[in-house]
């Protein structure tokens, strides 16, 4: 595993335990954060999607499954903000639209950060 020093500095990420998720391969990392840049516009959809149409199973189910990527790669806040809207629509309850808001803007920084990172 590379030493924490050489460990790409990331604003808004917690990078150390992310990469040691992954075995502590940076490569793997990269490789993991150049994927959900990618995925996190449509991602972003479909959970507006389903939360203007009141779907909550796939609501939740978005939810849930960018609260993994999130944790995945040390997108801690966004991670949480997931889990707790998660919560809210395992209980057939609509996040307030501020909470949906909070959680785009997560969305879009962690989507501008990835965008300045160089993948190659």
């Amino acid at each position: 595993m590379q030493q924490a020093s050489s460990l790409p500095q990331i604003p808004g990420l917690n990078v150390e335990p992310a990469v040691k998720r992954l075995a502590g391969s940076v490569k793997l990392y990269m490789k993991t954060l150049k994927k959900m840049h990618a995925a996190l516009p449509e991602q972003g959809q479909k959970i507006r999607d389903a939360y203007a149409a009141g779907d909550f199973e796939v609501l939740r189910r978005e939810l849930h499954t960018l609260k993994g990527l999130a944790a995945t790669v040390g997108a801690d806040e966004l991670a949480e903000i997931n889990a707790r809207l998660e919560g809210l629509a395992a209980g057939l309850q609509l996040p307030e639209p501020s909470a949906m808001h909070d959680l785009q803007v997560q969305i879009d920084s962690l989507h501008g950060t990835l965008g300045a990172l160089s993948f190659d």
